[in-house]
């Protein structure tokens, strides 16, 4: 394995790739978001990963491919860099996005919570919520 930033890039767009083969849009917008969180309404049901969903026939590559695809769905749409540690053993979990405000965030844990508590913890509500709040600079 290369480093996690390497890592995160190829995990991103597999996801994509996969997720847009079951028909998926996957086009890294804001709208792509619930497109993540319709996948995992489909592959989990009260906190687990549903048995013959294709999460658990790849899991946990497609999890870290999904946590990797949303980061860099905010790092492309609020400017935000990636915060990363090759160095600690579960790099994976920690690694976060550094908004321009300051803000970090750790796509990591919204995907887990969505997972865990289902449509209370969207994914595409928590980046709204987070564009809603974020300033964003003229291009």
């Amino acid at each position: 394995m290369g480093s996690l930033r390497d890592d995160i890039d190829l995990a991103a767009d597999w996801a994509a790739r996969t997720l847009a083969a079951e028909g998926y849009v996957t086009d890294r917008s804001w709208a792509s978001l619930r497109e993540v969180d319709r996948f995992l309404d489909r592959s989990t049901k009260r906190g687990h990963i549903r048995r013959r969903s294709l999460l658990a026939e790849h899991a946990p590559t497609l999890l870290f491919g999904l946590v990797a695809y949303v980061g860099t769905v905010l790092c492309q749409q609020l400017g935000g860099q990636w915060v990363l540690d090759d160095d600690t053993p579960d790099g994976e979990l920690t690694m976060a996005v550094a908004l321009p405000s300051g803000t970090q965030v750790h796509p990591a844990v919204w995907v887990l919570d969505r997972i865990r508590n289902g449509d209370r913890a969207a994914v595409a509500a928590e980046a709204g919520a987070l564009r809603d709040r974020e300033p964003v600079s003229a291009a």
